[in-house]
């Protein structure tokens, strides 16, 4: 009996343990397999997490992207409205080039009675604001003789074209000197191919206007250059001459038609004054026709008033009988 109560509580015990013991089992089974989920799982997190940076990345540069090409885009615009600015003032530039010229006829009269070389200059600056060139404004008819070119070939061009040996503008650290003192400046050299010495002299005008006078140092250079502006003077004066000759003609023309316009004026105002003259006398007569007629009219009322109060009378007259 005592061996079965003890038998009974060992296998208690025993199916106690064995519970326990599958309890701690199915724990641990437990903790296993949440431990491979989570392994599992663990995976899927991290590339999520880079699939969620890679998207970020990209919409990143997409927006970098988006922000370079808005910058290009302008960039470009910008440099199209530089380009299309750039054109506009070529081309205003060379519609200009006559209005570099003197507009005054009667300066550039004088300029040519002078038998010293003359010409005018802008000075041509580079983005730094350094002075690199200066261009032809104008010039006069014994400069064209001292450096043997023509006013047209030389006005609108910079100095290294026009002046220049080697593709360089001459003098120029002399001008520039004179320039930034305000003093004018003389010296001596040569330009183009032209043989023998000149004398030239500076005279700033402006911030980049001057004035450089150019004379030849010989007197045998002086005298042909006065023999020739001489020359050119005396066809000058003479082109002056058939222009004034041609306007005397075509002014005389003129007159003789205004002449002839106001004969015929003349008549009309005569055959007009004569014929008002007809139709005042007209108006008189009819004015007096008109006086008689009211005279006439007068007469009459008074004879019908007259012929009213007889028959009046004649009328009492009868009744009273």
């Amino acid at each position: 009996m005592r061996k079965s109560k003890q038998t009974a509580q060992n296998s208690r015990q025993s199916n106690a343990k064995a519970s326990k013991n599958n309890s701690a089992n199915s724990e641990t089974v437990k903790q296993v397999r949440a431990e491979e989920s989570a392994r599992k799982n663990k995976p899927s997190v991290s590339i999520a997490k880079r699939k969620l940076t890679g998207k970020k990345e990209v919409s990143q540069k997409a927006k970098t992207l988006s922000a370079e090409a808005v910058v290009t885009e302008k960039q470009a615009s910008d440099k199209s409205a530089v380009e299309k600015r750039a054109r506009k003032e070529a081309k205003e530039r060379k519609k200009s080039i006559k209005a570099l010229r003197l507009s005054d006829g009667t300066a550039r009269k004088l300029l040519n009675m002078i038998d010293i070389g003359v010409a005018f200059h802008d000075l041509v600056r580079n983005k730094d604001g350094a002075v690199v060139d200066y261009r032809v404004r104008e010039v006069n008819s014994a400069l064209e003789a001292i450096i043997e070119i023509a006013a047209d070939d030389a006005i609108g061009n910079p100095a290294s074209k026009v002046y220049g040996k080697r593709g360089q503008a001459p003098f120029l650290k002399d001008i520039v000197e004179s320039m930034e003192t305000g003093e004018a400046r003389t010296f001596e050299g040569s330009v183009r191919s032209i043989r023998g010495r000149l004398r030239f002299s500076v005279q700033p005008m402006d911030k980049n206007l001057f004035a450089l006078l150019v004379e030849d140092a010989s007197e045998e250079a002086k005298a042909r250059r006065r023999v020739a502006f001489l020359g050119t003077r005396l066809k000058n004066l003479s082109a002056e001459h058939r222009e004034v000759a041609a306007a005397l003609g075509e002014a005389r023309s003129e007159a003789k038609e205004m002449q002839r316009m106001i004969n015929a004026l003349q008549k009309k105002l005569a055959a007009t004054t004569k014929e008002s003259a007809s139709m005042a006398a007209a108006l008189q007569r009819e004015s007096a026709k008109t006086q008689r007629l009211e005279a006439a009219v007068e007469v009459a009322t008074g004879v019908r008033d007259n012929l009213k109060e007889i028959t009046s009378s004649l009328s009492s007259a009868l009744r009273a009988k």
